[in-house]
Order: structure tokens, then sequence, then C-alpha cells
């Protein structure tokens, strides 16, 4: 592994602990919550991110290319569930199927790099 994945690995994985944690620890009040209206454009940013990555860093052996995929597809979505954490509980109890549809945004989004990096680009 390079250094950008040694760094996406500890973001990731910071961001499931902490996602884990703060579920874990729902009867505590928090002081900052966030609005459950951002959960979906977060999850296409960090989606899109995480894919144009993968495209970026995907030269190499066969072995490699199935890490770097499993990092860059299974990692992000702990930054989704980290803002989902956040959120107030009482939206998270209005919006239960919202995770899922955000990991289904995070997902769309993660492919369309993948899948159209091999096409030619317009020249004009």
């Amino acid at each position: 592994m390079d250094r950008v994945e040694a760094s996406v690995a500890g973001l990731c994985a910071g961001a499931w602990l902490l996602a884990a944690a703060f579920l874990a620890l729902e009867g505590l009040e928090r002081g900052a919550f966030l609005p459950a209206g951002f959960l979906f454009p977060l999850a296409a940013i960090v989606g899109w991110l995480a894919g144009n990555l993968y495209v970026a860093r995907r030269k190499g052996s066969r072995s490699s290319r199935r890490l770097l995929l499993s990092l860059y597809l299974g990692g992000p979505p702990g930054f989704v569930w980290l803002y989902w954490a956040l959120v107030p509980r009482w939206a998270r109890m209005l919006n239960p199927l919202a995770p899922l549809w955000a990991l289904a945004i995070l997902a769309i989004f993660f492919l369309v790099p993948v899948t159209l990096r091999g096409l030619p680009r317009g020249g004009g």
C-alpha cells in the first residue's frame, strides 16, 4: 500500500469507529446535531471521490486491484454512517431507511467513474 491508501484506510477506519461509538452511546446527549437532509449530497460526494480515487490508483496487479476495490468501496460508507450517527435521534426514527438509500447513492456515484474509465473522451 502507498501513502495515499494508508491515509484513506486510516480516515475510513476512524470514521467507522466514531460512527459505531456514537451509535452505541445512544443515550448521551451530543451538542452538535446535523440536519438529515445533507446525508444524500454527502453520500454522492463521497462516492464520486472514492470512485475517482479508485480509477486513478488502480494500476498494478490483479490482487492489488481487489485490495484497492475493497478499500475504496468498503471504507467511505463510514463517513455516511458517521454523519447519520450525528443526526438527531428523532430524525433517525422518522427516516429509518435513509442510510440505505444513501449507501445506494454512494454506490451509484462510485460506479460512474469506474464504468466510464474506458470510454473515449470527446475531442470536440
